[in-house]
């Protein structure tokens, strides 16, 4: 069996949904039509101005913002050198159907749950190297 990768992926309030509430980005962008399908209308696309990280088809993302995780999503795919105008590097191919919010899960509460993690960074963190406890997390978002 392989490993669950469970990424972290970092969103910026400022840059990205200024003015807006957490309530307001999960509704409407993660589960509303803000978010733009792809081509074939299966799956949803996530832009990033800093690229991919190294992930895989099935990877489980979560969206990080605020110091809260605030979405899931599964991977469908990633694909870089999107854009000659270096504004995005990179598109996340979302399972459109898996995409999920939830009460935003603070870092205390991560903590909690996968003893090696510190605090959020800017950076893509893989938490399946931190010893997450993956059952909890699966149960926490599916409450």
């Amino acid at each position: 069996m392989n490993k669950i990768h469970v990424r972290l992926i970092p969103m910026s309030h400022e840059l990205e949904f200024p003015n807006r509430t957490i309530e307001d980005i999960q509704n409407n962008f993660f589960l509303g039509n803000e978010m733009p399908l792809s081509a074939g209308g299966n799956s949803r696309q996530y832009f990033s101005k800093k690229g991919l990280l190294n992930v895989e088809e099935d990877d489980f993302l979560l969206f990080q913002m605020n110091g809260t995780i605030i979405a899931s999503a599964e991977l469908f795919s990633g694909i870089t050198n999107i854009s000659d105008d270096d504004v995005y590097k990179a598109v996340y191919l979302l399972k459109k159907n898996s995409i999920k919010v939830f009460k935003p899960i603070t870092k205390e509460e991560l903590i909690q749950h996968c003893p090696k993690f510190n605090d959020f960074g800017q950076g893509k963190t893989d938490l399946s190297d931190y010893d997450l406890d993956i059952d909890w997390l699966l149960n926490r978002i599916n409450d």
